[in-house]
């Protein structure tokens, strides 16, 4: 299944970079991921996008520990 996964990210990862240019690689999508993982209530996600740049978020999203998170 894991590769299988792998195959799904790949995949999406050109048709994304196909239809709406550059920006969409295996790695930005992973980052997306992760940060879905996190925060899947949309008001959070919300109210966090209206305040930090992607860049915040993403490194808010590789922290392993809930509590340097929040």
């Amino acid at each position: 299944r894991a590769e299988y996964g792998k195959e799904i990210i790949a995949n999406l990862s050109k048709q994304l970079e196909l239809n709406y240019g550059s920006g969409w690689s295996k790695r930005h999508l992973h980052h997306c991921l992760r940060f879905a993982e996190i925060y899947p209530d949309i008001n959070i996600v919300h109210t966090l996008c209206a305040q930090l740049s992607w860049s915040h978020l993403r490194l808010i999203a590789s922290m392993e520990n809930d509590l340097k998170r929040q």
